[in-house]
């Protein structure tokens, strides 16, 4: 049967026409074309291949990454999360010491206010009772010095070795006062460093046993109105304390402009001022107040600051300075607050001696 088969095949052969030159060169084309396409087709297969490999390559190497990635930022996002752990128990723990230093200073703040409202309380009273006592003692002076007069510019070392004799003779001579027995118990200069040759001298403090014979001492002399010693004219006035000397003093300028005027006026002990208008006479207790309502009066332009006490002026200080309690506080008595205020300037004051 294969036999018949070839001889069928050979047959058929024979029977073919043969090829042109057209259709040889053709199949050659063909040919060509038929080996390039199979060498395309094993390169891209090779290509795919290669493709695949690297694929294949890239994946692991990314699965490596990834979980290289994974790891590493788990660790970091671990040691994150404890440092961050750490820093919130440093903050918190720091948060907390603050809070209690916080509490602590506002505690002691509300101690000081307290503090500060009792002690001004007794400081206010302290300051009113010293007010007070300083009248009473200036009045208690003033008083002890009813008996005085001062004489003043009587030259220096005039009066000799004996000035108790010189001030009888002077004040007989000059007041015409030679049968009157002055009593004149002690007589000196004023307790004060000798001044200069070109210099005020300083005056003379006459204290006589008989408060009379003193006023009639000092009137002679204010009738008289001008005594002389050596071509020198002598003042009398009254002795007063330092603190009514300062508040007399300050009416100078005032009396000035009262003789300007023509206006009549007296300074009435201890340190007032008495001016006559024509509808009154009207008495001034300090030289603001005169000027003010002279100023009112159209009679001066001029003004003078008040010279306050200065226990006046601590007070008005310490309330302005204070702090003032803001909101309802507890009623407490004001010899609590006396109690408590005393105790504690006596801790302070304890303190101050152990630090020295």
């Amino acid at each position: 049967m294969e036999g018949e088969m070839q001889r069928k095949t050979r047959s058929k052969a024979s029977q073919k026409p043969e090829k042109t030159e057209k259709q040889t060169v053709e199949d050659e084309d063909n040919a060509i074309e038929h080996e390039e396409e199979d060498t395309l087709q094993t390169s891209i297969g090779a290509i795919y291949a290669e493709i695949k490999a690297i694929r294949s390559d890239v994946k692991t190497e990314l699965n490596n990454f990834h979980e290289i990635l994974s790891r590493d930022m788990k660790a970091d996002l671990a040691n994150f999360k404890t440092d961050i752990n750490m820093k919130l128990n440093e903050i918190t723990t720091d948060l907390n010491y603050t809070m209690g230093r916080l509490e602590q200073a506002e505690q002691r703040v509300t101690d000081l206010k307290e503090w500060n409202t009792e002690a001004k309380e007794v400081l206010c009273q302290t300051l009113d009772i010293q007010q007070k006592m300083q009248t009473k003692l200036t009045d208690l002076e003033a008083r002890s010095r009813r008996n005085n007069i001062r004489l003043y510019r009587i030259p220096e070392e005039s009066e000799g070795d004996n000035i108790q004799e010189f001030i009888e003779s002077f004040i007989k001579a000059e007041l015409a006062l030679p049968d009157t027995e002055l009593g004149i118990q002690r007589c000196h200069r004023a307790l004060c460093p000798k001044p200069p040759p070109n210099a005020n001298p300083r005056s003379i403090v006459i204290y006589f046993l008989e408060y009379k014979i003193k006023e009639l001492v000092l009137r002679s002399a204010w009738r008289k109105r001008e005594v002389h010693l050596k071509g020198r004219r002598v003042y009398f006035d009254q002795d007063y304390p330092a603190e009514t000397q300062k508040k007399r003093k300050a009416f100078a300028p005032i009396r000035k402009l009262l003789k300007e005027k023509g206006l009549r006026f007296q300074t009435p002990p201890p340190a007032k001022l008495r001016i006559f208008f024509e509808d009154g006479p009207v008495v001034y207790s300090n030289a603001a107040e005169a000027m003010e309502d002279l100023k009112k009066k159209g009679l001066t332009t001029a003004s003078i600051r008040e010279d306050r006490a200065t226990v006046s002026a601590s007070m008005e200080r310490l309330s302005k300075i204070s702090w003032e309690t803001a909101g309802a506080r507890p009623r407490r008595s004001r010899e609590t607050h006396r109690e408590r205020a005393r105790k504690r300037l006596q801790d302070f004051r304890r303190d101050i001696g152990d630090t020295d």
